[in-house]
């Protein structure tokens, strides 16, 4: 190759940035694809503006919930939270039963799974696959986030945190940044399975909120 053919081969390299945030769904074939993006609805002086409610976390939670609720705000200017009770929030954090967890997942593998998000479009789509976030409006007006009663399935208290962070990056629109389409090998908490040895958000997970928001 010669150095002409190289450097061009750099330039493409280096401008080829097919996605501006990690998105929840994709339409096509990994790596590549087309992004759906999916935003919170409600915003303020253009934050995101989540109004969350932990009532229903298990003493597992509860003590490492005001951590994890701030820590969106606490690194991003693009994210605004504000506590509110069950019947006017907007964000609702919840433990899980086990007979829940069992029956959603299936007896065999529910253990592998250690939280969800479950997102409600303003016309009222439950979000759980890619078509239904394409033919909805795309706009974010409740979240109801569970975590796995298995608890015990969980490495510290600082992964109890870490998995609602990254639960609650979901609600904002963010999808996993290792997934199948553009992944990323950046510390970010939008990484699947485990915990990686931090809860606040990362470099990555504030450059995509920016690009999103």
């Amino acid at each position: 190759m010669t150095l002409m053919m190289l450097l061009c081969a750099c330039f493409v390299l280096a401008n080829y940035a097919p996605v501006k945030a990690h998105e929840i769904y994709y339409e096509g074939t990994p790596p590549n694809g087309t992004a759906i993006v999916l935003k919170w609805n409600k915003l303020s002086s253009g934050k995101a503006h989540l109004e969350m409610n932990g009532d229903y976390l298990s003493s597992s939670y509860s003590g490492q919930y005001a951590t994890a609720a701030i820590m969106w705000p606490t690194y991003s200017s693009k994210v605004k939270v504000d506590q509110a009770s069950f019947s006017s929030s907007t964000v609702d954090l919840a433990t899980a039963t086990e007979s829940y967890w069992n029956n959603r997942f299936g007896y065999l593998i529910s253990r592998n799974y250690l939280g969800i998000c479950d997102a409600t479009t303003t016309d009222n789509v439950l979000i759980t696959s890619p078509q239904t976030a394409k033919n909805s409006s795309k706009k974010i007006k409740h979240a109801s986030i569970y975590l796995t009663p298995f608890t015990s399935d969980l490495e510290s208290n600082n992964h109890k945190i870490q998995l609602m962070v990254h639960e609650i990056g979901h609600a904002l629109g963010l999808g996993h940044s290792d997934a199948e389409f553009y992944p990323s090998t950046a510390d970010s908490v939008m990484k699947r399975y485990g915990y990686h040895g931090y809860y606040p958000p990362r470099t990555h997970d504030i450059n995509d909120l920016n690009n999103k928001y």
